[in-house]
């Protein structure tokens, strides 16, 4: 281990974040099922067989070591030896194998539902939305049933073994959509919703709500933050014309009886696309990007009749978690003015770097200084719903099927990651430090 990964793993969290390992493990589940169909279709049986009943036995051990019993994975390392010595005796029952495994799992997947143990809470351990785990589950037994019927009827024509291998490949490709990659069936966002008396609504360009949003905001900054109405028009032409144009800016609103009490925007980005904080100064956030986008959380203002009404708050962070989630973002950074940073520190936010960092404020001509605000959205959700619902109370009220795509998507993607690598295990200290280090290879070869 390098000088520089001893340091920065003494920086991470020394806190343990929710175990979502088990969803890796039901991904092997599915794609162990889809591939020893594969073997035996396409493979002599003399050797898919072995090789699929080694599977079974390695997915039989290696989820019992993770407290995972599926009568699955159990039932096919015991059914192909079984298929093995009928095949090789030449017994007649060989040829009614399929319909007795397919027989057997919608046997299995049923009574686990009427049992209100859904197949898939077994690889969950208690986490997951019961209504995703019911849907999944009794999809796979419908899709056996139907390869059960589909063979019965097809026998002894060729089909009998196509159509189930069909129908269960295209049951594989439906079950890892609707875990893993689903934003439009099931996990579909709300782009307007109500929270107590108050409604809040994801605004578009153009509108008369976009163009309240805009002077909301500039008239907000004139007055309040930069204490000078003169500079109302010069704000919110910028406002207008960067938000209008941008193309990754996604805002939202918050009405009371119709009138706009509140504004929120996120700034969509990718890995690859650096931050504009990257392009006015020599900082670098490369390795921090490596783990996965930042988006830019701005426009934050509430009316001061409704700062004390957490409602407002709640819901216009709701609006914008929900986006950064369906759109796999995983840290925040916002440019605030010193008088705007309450409302961001509620969410977590904390100053990037320390007031010692030539960079702790940078300059955002022609208003000022700005300090430059850091969130780490993954840690933020790996390290539990205390952490979420420390000062917002958020954790009951976002899209709990978004949200837990949107984990599963983070496991998957950092399964073989070093500890380093891994969003939710960084501190601000961390963070601090991966920035130096980019910074300095920045300059280096500047």
């Amino acid at each position: 281990m390098t000088d520089e990964r001893a340091v920065l793993r003494s920086l991470l969290t020394k806190e343990t974040p929710e175990d979502y390992s088990t969803t890796f493990w039901l991904l092997l589940s599915l794609i162990f099922v889809a591939a020893t169909f594969v073997l035996i279709l396409f493979v002599p049986a003399f050797y898919s067989i072995p090789l699929c009943f080694t599977a079974a036995a390695y997915m039989v051990y290696a989820e019992h070591k993770r407290n995972i019993h599926s009568p699955i994975t159990i039932s096919l390392a015991i059914l192909y030896p079984v298929l093995y010595v009928l095949l090789l005796t030449n017994h007649p029952y060989s040829a009614y194998f399929g319909l007795g495994v397919f027989g057997w799992l919608t046997i299995v997947g049923v009574t686990l539902l009427l049992m209100k143990k859904p197949l898939t809470t077994l690889y969950a351990q208690g986490k997951g939305d019961m209504r995703l785990h019911y849907i999944l589950s009794s999809i796979w037994a419908a899709s056996w049933a139907l390869s059960f019927l589909t063979a019965y009827l097809l026998m002894p024509d060729i089909w009998y073994l196509i159509a189930p291998f069909c129908i269960t490949i295209a049951t594989f490709g439906l079950i890892i959509y609707l875990t893993y990659f689903d934003r439009w069936l099931l996990t579909r966002r709300e782009k307007e919703f109500t929270l107590g008396e108050y409604t809040f609504r994801q605004l578009s360009y153009p509108s008369k709500d976009f163009d309240d949003y805009i002077d909301f905001y500039a008239r907000h900054m004139s007055e309040e933050v930069l204490q000078d109405p003169e500079n109302y028009q010069m704000l919110r032409d910028a406002a207008h014309k960067y938000d209008a144009e941008a193309k990754a800016k996604i805002p939202f609103g918050a009405f009371h009886k119709g009138t706009l009490v509140g504004t929120c925007a996120i700034a969509l980005s990718t890995r690859e696309e650096k931050h504009p904080v990257e392009e006015r100064t020599p900082v670098s956030f490369e390795n921090v990007r490596k783990m996965g986008p930042i988006a830019d959380l701005g426009r934050l203002v509430i009316a001061k009749n409704y700062r004390e009404r957490p409602d407002v708050l709640r819901g216009l962070l709701k609006g914008v978690i929900e986006v950064a989630m369906e759109k796999d973002m995983v840290f925040f950074m916002s440019e605030v003015f010193r008088t705007g940073t309450t409302l961001h520190s509620r969410l977590g936010s904390t100053p990037l770097f320390k007031r010692s960092h030539p960079y702790y404020t940078v300059t955002f001509e022609p208003f000022g200084a700005v300090i430059l605000l850091f969130n780490n959205l993954a840690a933020t959700v790996f390290l539990g719903k205390e952490k979420l619902n420390s000062s917002t109370q958020l954790a009951d009220i976002i899209n709990q099927l978004l949200a837990e795509g949107w984990i599963k998507r983070q496991v998957i993607r950092h399964a073989f990651s070093r500890v380093e690598q891994k969003p939710w295990m960084h501190t601000i200290d961390s963070i601090r430090y991966l920035i130096d280090l980019a910074t300095a290879k920045k300059e280096k070869y500047s």
